[in-house]
């Protein structure tokens, strides 16, 4: 039974890193769906993610694209609700992980550094987008309803920073309000789960620490817990990812839930 990974994005930062690791460390029956934006060419990005892992034919023939921009729903429909499906239906295949990870940050520290565009592009990148790959994967008719079918288990990214109890420093208000609303995604859409699917399908949020990549390069101040390269960041995030029923709830790298 062919099964599939859907990385999306995966063109660098913990997508890219996450994408590579899956393609190393899964069985020749896992397939990875892999997005990149419909800007990039498929060939260059196709290179990026195999460049450094074995060449093998398997490994290519296990890794999909598909164009997807987290700012226009078109695509995000498009590719989730219609491509992806024909990929995996087509090959008589299961979806049964998928991880969603877009991200962007405007760090703002005081209310009079705020600019309104910038607040939407974070709201429409770090929590519109998922909140819509989680409608169009309903949609698609890939999620597990049959005892049959493998369950299902669907990571989407969240930060500590989203906590309200956790807060302790201020500033970073959009980025902060951004992530909350993820942990009200999370947890909503498990019930909404539990009732469509009657528990094939874990829906969870999670917290990777801080991992070197673009997002947050600014911020990387020495070494310390919670401190990763992305190599590192994505064996404890598919490690926490792996480990029982984590729905409805928000995880750190260690395995212990971040409280809302």
């Amino acid at each position: 039974m062919a099964t599939y990974h859907l990385v999306t994005p995966s063109t660098r930062g913990i997508g890219l890193a996450l994408s590579r690791h899956l393609l190393s460390t899964t069985p020749s029956s896992t397939h990875i769906v892999a997005t990149h934006r419909p800007t990039s060419s498929p060939d260059t990005v196709r290179k990026t993610i195999l460049e450094p892992l074995p060449n093998s034919n398997e490994t290519d023939k296990r890794l999909h694209l598909l164009p997807l921009d987290f700012t226009d729903e078109a695509t995000i429909t498009n590719s989730i609700q219609t491509e992806l499906p024909r990929l995996i239906k087509g090959r008589d295949g299961h979806l049964t992980r998928a991880y969603i990870l877009p991200g962007i940050l405007h760090p703002e520290k005081t209310l009079k550094s705020l600019k309104a565009e910038e607040m939407l592009e974070t709201f429409r990148i770090n929590t519109i987008a998922p909140t819509l790959i989680l409608r169009e994967l309903m949609l698609s008719g890939l999620l597990p309803r049959q005892p049959s079918q493998p369950e299902c288990k669907l990571m989407i990214m969240a930060a500590r920073v989203g906590s309200v109890s956790d807060n302790k420093l201020g500033g970073w208000y959009s980025y902060r309000m951004s992530k909350t609303a993820v942990f009200q995604l999370v947890k909503t859409a498990q019930i909404e789960a539990e009732r469509a699917y009657g528990g094939r399908v874990s829906i969870m949020g999670y917290h990777p620490g801080t991992v070197r990549t673009g997002l947050s390069e600014k911020f990387w101040k020495g070494e310390g817990e919670g401190k990763f390269e992305a190599k590192e960041a994505v064996k404890k995030m598919v490690g926490v990812v792996e480990e029982g029923d984590r729905g409805g709830k928000v995880w750190d790298w260690k395995g212990a839930e971040v409280l809302p």
